[in-house]
């Protein structure tokens, strides 16, 4: 499912639908970009080309704002046993997810089925995995490890255990990566544990908070909490300086937050300032009416844009995008999501550095002429790009 947020609410979440969807279980783990294309890694259960009973899959997003058919990863990542939880981290190119594989540190119940480690596998450059490696005794443990993120800008990777238990069933902890196979000290996250289960940890892109998932309230619910109870100060500066390419185009639905952490609610996403110095570019890329398809007239137009990106490697643009008012505001706002994606994806694939470029969605929002009731405004259905700080 998908929530956006508009004007600091969070829009009534969307079903994703076929092909991510169907009747059995689906979880979106993490985005990422792997070249020019950008990727969602899925744990998907019960499938009829599944190696195990839940296996890691990869959807791609397409040049037409829609996600591919999924695809099994397959072997030597997935096995015959469960495989979940995936954690892409393009700066070293290394998968890390959970799994009840043999040759992990997790004990075997009545069932005989082993509780989850943490595992990881590098991506070669002929697009193979290596053969998956478990993180050993510093991170996993004879009960449950689950739900990795890695956080490049400071190289602490969070992740959840019932094994390094500080207050409740499940908890979640940081450890600082100080190579490929070799871990700092373990560091429960203060800030987010409770009596319950503490899960799902992740940032999303150029945020100051962070996401997470408890049941400390009796059922499971979505919570935030800024990124400054997490990190140090130093820290929180090396973050401001890293732009992550692995974008979030959508964010789950934020449940109500416990007693405990209302104070601690960080609402809104960081909003990049505009420079000065806007280069002299047209720059607004229409659409037509209810289309994320990027003509051929558009095209010309970003050509001038992707040049001077590259001439200016320093530089970074926000895409904004807008629609006019026809249909509601949820499927509007889904509309202008697909149109700054897609500008995006055309931009990196014809060789912009992904993080040169940011994207934010406004929907029906921000129109810059009246919409007529039944035609609404072709000025209004745009992608409008500025230059940021």
């Amino acid at each position: 499912w998908v929530s956006h947020q508009l004007n600091g609410q969070w829009t009534e979440p969307v079903s994703l639908a076929s092909p991510l969807n169907t009747i059995a279980n689906e979880g979106a783990d993490a985005f990422s970009y792997y070249g020019s294309h950008l990727y969602l890694y899925l744990t998907l259960c019960n499938r009829e080309d599944g190696k195990g009973m839940c296996d890691i899959y990869i959807s791609m997003y397409d040049s037409e704002g829609e996600w591919t058919e999924p695809k099994n990863l397959g072997a030597p990542i997935n096995s015959e046993f469960t495989e979940a939880n995936a954690f892409f981290d393009r700066s070293q190119n290394i998968l890390y997810f959970i799994s009840n594989r043999p040759g992990g540190l997790g004990r075997r119940g009545r069932t005989n089925e082993a509780s989850f480690d943490v595992w990881f596998s590098q991506l070669n450059s002929d697009g193979t995995w290596t053969e998956p490696k478990n993180l050993g005794n510093k991170i996993n443990t004879p009960d449950t490890e689950a739900k990795v993120f890695f956080d490049p800008a400071t190289g602490w990777m969070f992740f959840s255990s019932d094994g390094h238990r500080e207050k409740g069933k499940a908890d979640i902890f940081k450890v600082k990566r100080l190579g490929i196979e070799s871990w700092g000290e373990i560091i429960p996250v203060e800030a987010v544990n409770s009596e319950g289960n503490d899960l799902y940890f992740s940032i999303p892109e150029g945020a100051d908070y962070a996401f997470f998932s408890s049941d400390v309230e009796g059922v499971d619910n979505i919570y935030m909490v800024p990124l400054s109870e997490i990190y140090s100060e130093m820290e929180l500066t090396a973050r401001k300086n890293y732009y992550l390419a692995n974008p979030t185009p959508a964010v789950p639905a934020v449940g109500d937050l416990a007693k405990a952490y209302k104070n601690r609610f960080c609402a809104g996403m960081i909003s990049p300032k505009p420079v000065s110095h806007q280069p002299d570019l047209i720059n607004t890329i229409y659409f037509s009416l209810d289309s994320a398809v990027i003509t051929e007239q558009e095209e010309k137009v970003l050509e001038s844009w992707v040049k001077w990106l590259k001439d200016n490697p320093g530089e970074k643009v926000e895409l904004k995008g807008h629609t006019d008012n026809l249909g509601d505001a949820t499927y509007n706002l889904i509309l202008s999501m697909k149109r700054a994606d897609n500008v995006k994806y055309w931009l990196i694939k014809k060789g912009v550095k992904p993080e040169q470029v940011f994207t934010a969605y406004y929907g029906l929002t921000r129109p810059v002429e009246p919409n007529e009731p039944k035609t609404g405004n072709p000025k209004n259905r745009r992608v409008e790009i500025t230059v940021i700080e």
